[in-house]
């Protein structure tokens, strides 16, 4: 990551979440060979007021980057830059981008002069420097930019998951201009951050308190909380509690590669399939340590007993036989392929979405363990969130509560929390965001025809790839408003998560859980349906981040 300076983010509130946004991908998106500086001052040389860059970007060898940072209400029409507030336009005395080059030349020519007074023989500035504009909230139309704007000095809202290669691309356009410069040695880049740049344009004014937040809350656990998950790992026993979205399955994820990292072998267990290969995914996507983590659901480990002890699984095709044989008689072969060796015991077990195990089954999972004095099993768990009626039985041991709402945005946390009847508070870098839509659902027809209205528009003038949209409902797609359906609005549905790019995901409430989705769409809500309870629909909301549309039969926020 790279350094901040100062190392606390921007304090939410108007006019700063485009500062915030940024911040958080420069901080995430950079290295540690990056140094970056948030609003900080400098002698104008002469002008009237001083200068002030929203960032400055440095880096050794790359160079100097200045960055103007812009959030709503700024807007380019007729050939000229405005600022919209209170409904009226006024134009900018200067361009974003004329004020982004301005701060570079005059950060430049500052630094040169004050770095003579530290380095005697410097002739020129040792960095070669260029400049950027940011938009963190917007996205730019491709075709529209000014004369005096380039792609590679242009960040969008689209780039700040890659923002690492814009900057780098912004401060290539300043080598190729400045030519050969010598770059400094690393002691004496350290004096001239030291001595030059820190004193002479540190920060105007100071930010309060750290407050714990993920590089982007919406995403990542925070700094704060890996560093927690790391530490809860010494307890032998431990539960962690959590509302949807207080970042329990990427704290699972991070506490069982940490395990890992400490040389042990490591099982990491959920309960429905999606949210397994999810974890399989998760896992397999950090570095190997001297230990081994493995993911998996524990009925597909129950199904691996059978398999290893050479046992054929015969699994009944109705319910409630189905729901026995999964619930005691798979179980309980597990045990037993524990006991026998087949099944290789751990040093330590992992559970995500612990709600969904039966009270049995903790034994089950304690068996696993390879010393049950020195191994440790961790839980992570919301009994809100207990949809399958098994009672959300956790075993009695120390507890954590997590109360950070690090997914959602604001609006739709607040729901989250009146449907689950959970108090959390949202994380400081989750914006506002719009208000859930929740309309009432009406006929087949009706729905369809709205569907096809809502998923036109999202994909079209809202500019959303289909993989970032999730239609959820209580039943599957042919017990659903969705029989017999294979597109909306031309784009193709499916049911599985490895196939949904490109498409339009569905899945029910219990298939869906433990996972999230920028764009969340439920349907076919009703009250007196077991399966669509409000324990239910505090699963379902909760899934999406950024956008949530209900169309409901009844209240949709009820007595449970």
């Amino acid at each position: 990551m790279a350094h901040m300076n100062p190392d606390t983010p921007p304090e939410p509130g108007p006019g700063r979440m485009a500062e915030a946004a940024l911040w958080a991908a420069l901080k995430q998106g950079l290295d540690d060979d990056f140094q970056v500086y948030y609003r900080f001052g400098y002698d104008a040389g002469g002008r009237k007021a001083d200068g002030e860059a929203d960032f400055l970007v440095v880096h050794r060898e790359l160079g100097l980057l200045a960055v103007e940072c812009k959030g709503h209400g700024v807007e380019y029409a007729s050939n000229a830059w405005w600022r919209v507030e209170g409904g009226a336009r006024k134009p900018l005395k200067e361009s974003p981008f004329e004020q982004a080059r301005r701060h570079a030349h005059e950060i430049a020519r500052e630094l040169t002069g004050r770095g003579k007074d530290v380095f005697p023989d410097l002739k020129r500035l040792p960095f070669a420097f260029h400049y950027a504009v940011a938009f963190p909230r917007h996205e730019w139309k491709p075709g529209s930019l000014p004369l005096d704007a380039r792609a590679e000095i242009l960040i969008d809202s689209r780039d700040l998951a890659t923002v690492g290669d814009k900057v780098r691309a912004a401060l290539e356009l300043g080598r190729v201009k400045a030519g050969a410069v010598e770059p400094l040695d690393p002691r004496a880049f350290k004096r001239f951050r030291k001595q030059v740049i820190a004193p002479n344009f540190g920060l105007v004014e100071t930010i309060g308190a750290r407050v714990r937040s993920g590089e982007t809350a919406m995403a990542r656990l925070s700094d704060e909380q890996r560093a927690a998950a790391r530490g809860w790992v010494e307890n032998r026993r431990l539960r962690i509690e959590g509302g949807a979205g207080t970042g329990k399955t990427l704290a699972a994820v991070e506490a069982a590669c940490h395990m890992a990292a400490q040389g042990s072998e490591a099982l990491l267990l959920c309960f429905n399939r999606a949210l397994a290969e999810h974890l399989v995914a998760c896992v397999g996507d950090r570095e190997p340590g001297p230990g081994q983590v493995e993911a998996m659901s524990f009925h597909g480990l129950c199904a691996r007993a059978y398999e290893v002890s050479g046992k054929k699984m015969h699994v009944p095709a109705k319910d409630p036989e189905r729901a026995a044989f999964w619930n005691e008689e798979a179980p309980y072969a597990l045990l037993g392929a524990v006991a026998e060796g087949h099944i290789a015991r751990r040093d330590a077990v992992v559970v995500d979405e612990g709600q969904d195990f039966a009270g049995p089954w903790w034994d089950v999972v304690q068996a696993l363990l390879r010393d049950p004095d020195k191994g440790r099993v961790m839980v992570f768990y919301d009994p809100d969130q207990d949809i399958f009626g098994r009672g959300s039985y956790v075993p009695e041991w120390p507890m954590l509560r997590l109360t950070r709402n690090f997914r959602n945005t604001r609006r739709i946390s607040d729901l989250v929390c009146r449907l689950g009847r959970v108090e959390m508070e949202s994380a400081w870098g989750c914006p506002e965001g719009e208000e859930p839509q929740v309309e009432p659902q009406g006929s087949k027809a009706d729905t369809r025809k709205r569907l096809e209205s809502l998923v036109a528009r999202l994909v079209g003038k809202e500019g959303l790839l289909p993989d970032q949209i999730v239609i959820i409902t209580p039943h599957s797609r042919p017990n659903s408003s969705l029989d017999g359906l294979t597109e909306i609005a031309g784009v193709r549905l499916a049911d599985v998560r490895s196939e949904r790019d490109g498409c339009l995901l569905h899945s029910t409430i219990g298939a869906y859980k433990g996972l999230e989705s920028d764009v969340v769409i439920l349907l076919d809500l009703e009250p007196e349906d077991p399966r669509s309870n409000q324990n239910a629909r505090y699963v379902a909301a909760s899934r999406s981040r950024h956008a949530l549309y209900v169309l409901c039969k009844g209240e949709l926020v009820g007595s449970r």
